[in-house]
C-alpha cells in the first residue's frame, strides 16, 4: 500500500468512527432497549432517548471516557488513542523520507585483516527468552451479588418518606446505574418515577420516589440484570420484591379478640434447657420476613428481639364468634428413640366458639399441627356439656368449667414443650392417644418450668418476664396479639425459597360452600412456610386439620360455620346460623346488615 492509499484509508476510518459516536438525540422509544447502549436510556416522561450525563471517567463503563465539553461517555476510538496514551497528535502515518544521497557504490572495499573482521550487521537470531512471561491479571468473571435490600423485602413502608438503599458486595459500573435500571411499580404495575443515586466508595444505590407514593395494596422494587460491574459482568437475575403500606387494624375486630385471648400456662422445657424455641413468637421475628433462616437465626440474634407473640383471626355469623388464636414457635423437637431431633417451625392453635346471645364459651377445639395428619384436642363447656358434644366420636375431648375462665372469658391453654398442642391447664387426663396433652393438672411435668403469658398491647422478651407473685407459684409475661391479615393474608404472595411463604394452593370447599372471590375469582393461599429443611411443621392455618374433618384442607380455619355442626350436638336455641356477617378470607362483610350490626 503507497502513502496515498494508507492517508485516505485513515480519513475513511476517521469518519465511519465520528459517525458511530455520534449520539441519537431526541430518538422517539417505548423502551430503554429502543436507545443506544450503554449512553442512553429512555426517558418516562419525553419517552425520549436520553444522554446519560458524566463528570469524570469513573462515571462510565471500561473502554469510555467523560466528554468534559458535552459531559457525556464516549467510547475510547482510534481518534483517542493518542490521548490514552499520552501522545499529543494521531501517529503520523506518513512515509519515511528517502536517504539525502545514495551510497556510493565505488567507494573500495576494506580488505579483511588477522585483526578485524567485516563491518557487517550480525544477523544471528537471539536466543529465546526462557524468563516466565510477566504475571498478568486475573480476567474478573464474577457475577456481582446484592448483599442487602433496606428495608429489607416484606416491610411496611412510609409511603410519605421511604427510600431504598441496595448494597452490593463489588463496585458497580455507574454507566449501569440510573432509572433505565432501577424501578418502582404500583399494585397495577404503574411504573413510579424515582431518583436513582450512586454511592462508589460504599457499593450502594439508593433509590427514592420524586412524589409521594400513591395509596396502593403493594409496591413492587424491580431492579433489572443489567445492572454490573467494571468488567462488564451483570447481577445473576433481576430482583423483584414486594413492599406494603402500613397495616391498620380493625379496632373494633381487636377488642373481640382481646377480650376472649386465651391465657397461656406455656410449659418452657427442663430447667437446664434454652427455652427460645418454646416462647411463641413472630414468623418475622428476625425483621426480615425470610422464614426458611429462623431457626438459625434463633441463637443469632439477640433474645430481646424475640418477642411473645400470637395471631388472631375472627369470624361472624348472626349466632356465633369464631375467634382462632395461631400460635407460632421457630422449631418443635421431638423425642426419637431417646434423641432429641429439632425441626423447623411449629403451630399450635386453638379455636373458640362463642355464642353471642349469652356470651358463652360453648367449644374449645385445640390442634397439633403435623406435616400430615393433625391431631383434634375438643374441650366442651361443662354447662352445656348435655348440649354441646362428640356423639360418637372416639377422639380426644373434655369438659372445663365456666369458673376456670381467667376474667370470665379467658380460656385456660396449656402448651407443652418441645411439641407443642393446644391443650387445657386443669385437665390432665385427656385420653386418648395417651402421648397428648400429658401434665399433672395445674402444673407441668417434672423437671420442667414455664410461664404464664397473657394477652396484651404489647409484648415482651422472656428476660422481661414477672417473678412469681400469683398463687401458681409462676413467673407472667405479656404476649402481643397481632391480627391474622397483617401477616398471613396481607403477605400472602410473599411466597419464594427465602421469603414468607414456599408455595400457594387453591382453596375449594365440600358441602357447597363458598370458595371464591366475589368476582368469580380463585381464592390463592399460602401451604407452608418456606423452609430449609425437608421436614419443617411449618403447615398454615389455612392447610389445619385434614383429619379428622371430613371436608377439604383448611375448611376447619376458613369455614367454621359449617364445619362445627358437622361434629358436634349444637344447641337448637339459638338457632346456628351458616351465613357470616364478616369472614376475611371469603372477602364476606355484612356487618352493616339488620341481623348482624350487634356484630363489632
Amino acid at each position: 500500500m503507497n502513502s496515498h492509499q494508507r492517508i485516505l484509508s485513515f480519513l475513511l476510518l476517521l469518519a465511519s468512527a465520528v459517525t458511530a459516536c455520534s449520539p441519537s438525540a431526541d430518538t422517539p422509544c417505548n423502551y430503554h432497549e429502543d436507545c443506544a447502549t450503554p449512553r442512553e436510556y429512555c426517558s418516562s416522561t419525553t419517552n425520549l432517548c436520553t444522554v446519560y450525563e458524566c463528570i469524570e471517567d469513573a462515571h462510565c463503563a471500561s473502554h469510555s471516557r467523560c466528554n468534559l465539553i458535552s459531559n457525556t461517555c464516549e467510547r475510547i476510538t482510534i481518534l483517542d488513542m493518542g490521548t490514552d496514551i499520552g501522545m499529543d497528535t494521531p501517529p503520523d502515518l506518513t512515509p519515511s523520507p528517502m536517504l539525502d544521497t545514495p551510497p556510493d557504490l565505488n567507494e573500495p572495499d576494506i580488505q579483511d585483516s588477522q585483526d578485524s573482521t567485516p563491518d557487517r550487521p550480525d544477523l544471528t537470531p537471539d536466543p529465546p527468552d526462557m524468563t516466565d512471561p510477566p504475571d498478568l491479571p486475573p480476567v474478573d468473571t464474577t457475577r456481582p451479588s446484592i448483599t442487602s435490600i433496606t428495608p429489607p423485602p416484606g416491610s411496611s413502608i412510609d409511603t410519605t418518606s421511604v427510600s431504598w438503599t441496595i448494597s452490593f458486595d463489588e463496585p458497580i459500573d455507574p454507566l449501569s446505574v440510573g432509572p433505565f435500571n432501577f424501578f418502582l411499580f404500583d399494585n397495577n404495575d404503574q411504573e413510579l418515577p424515582v431518583d436513582v443515586m450512586h454511592d462508589e466508595i460504599n457499593h450502594t444505590v439508593t433509590v427514592t420516589p420524586l412524589d409521594p407514593l400513591p395509596a396502593s395494596s403493594t409496591y413492587r422494587l424491580f431492579i433489572d440484570n443489567r445492572v454490573r460491574d467494571y468488567a462488564r459482568n451483570p447481577i445473576a437475575s433481576r430482583v423483584n420484591q414486594l413492599y406494603y403500606p402500613p397495616f391498620t387494624r380493625d379496632e373494633n375486630l381487636h377488642t373481640l379478640a382481646m377480650k376472649w385471648a386465651p391465657t397461656v400456662y406455656q410449659e418452657l422445657g427442663a430447667l437446664n434447657e434454652n427455652s427460645r424455641h418454646n416462647i411463641p413468637t413472630a414468623i418475622d421475628y428476625d425483621g426480615d420476613f425470610n422464614a426458611s433462616n429462623n431457626l438459625s437465626n434463633l441463637n443469632l440474634i439477640q433474645e430481646t428481639q424475640q418477642i411473645a407473640t400470637a395471631y388472631y383471626h375472627v369470624a361472624q355469623t348472626p349466632s356465633h364468634y369464631f375467634l382462632t388464636y395461631i400460635y407460632y414457635y421457630p422449631a418443635r423437637i421431638m423425642n426419637d428413640m431417646g434423641q432429641n431431633t429439632t425441626y423447623t417451625h411449629d403451630f399450635a392453635g386453638v379455636l373458640l366458639v362463642v355464642e353471642k346471645s349469652t356470651e358463652t364459651l360453648l367449644i374449645a377445639e385445640g390442634l397439633r399441627v403435623n406435616d400430615g395428619t393433625d391431631l383434634l384436642i375438643s374441650f366442651t363447656s361443662e354447662e352445656r356439656s348435655q348440649e354441646v358434644n362428640l356423639p360418637g366420636q372416639s377422639r380426644i375431648t373434655a369438659p372445663f368449667s365456666a369458673s376456670q375462665l381467667e376474667g370470665g372469658t379467658h380460656y385456660p391453654l396449656y402448651i407443652p414443650s418441645g411439641r407443642h398442642e393446644a391443650c387445657n391447664w386443669f385437665d390432665a387426663e385427656v385420653q386418648p392417644p395417651f402421648d397428648i396433652c400429658i401434665h399433672p393438672a395445674q402444673s407441668f411435668r417434672d423437671n420442667h418450668n414455664g410461664v404464664i403469658l397473657h394477652a396484651a398491647e404489647s409484648g415482651l422478651p422472656l428476660s422481661q418476664s414477672t417473678p412469681a407473685t400469683s398463687a401458681d407459684g409462676l413467673p407472667t409475661l405479656d404476649y402481643q396479639l397481632v391480627p391474622f391479615e397483617e401477616i398471613f393474608w396481607m403477605r400472602k404472595d410473599l411466597v419464594s425459597s427465602k421469603l414468607l411463604f414456599n408455595r400457594s394452593r387453591t382453596y375449594s370447599a365440600d358441602g357447597m360452600r363458598p370458595y371464591q372471590n366475589p368476582d368469580g375469582s380463585s381464592i390463592y393461599l399460602p401451604r407452608n412456610l418456606s423452609s430449609d429443611d425437608g421436614s419443617p411443621f411449618g403447615k398454615t392455618p389455612m392447610m389445619w386439620l385434614t383429619q379428622p374433618v371430613q371436608s377439604n384442607d383448611g375448611q376447619w380455619f376458613i369455614d367454621p360455620a359449617w364445619t362445627i355442626p358437622r361434629r358436634y350436638n349444637i344447641p337448637s336455641t339459638p338457632t346456628w346460623s351458616y351465613d357470616y356477617c364478616y369472614n376475611l378470607i371469603l372477602s364476606i362483610d355484612q356487618r352493616s346488615q339488620p341481623n348482624c350490626q350487634d356484630n363489632p
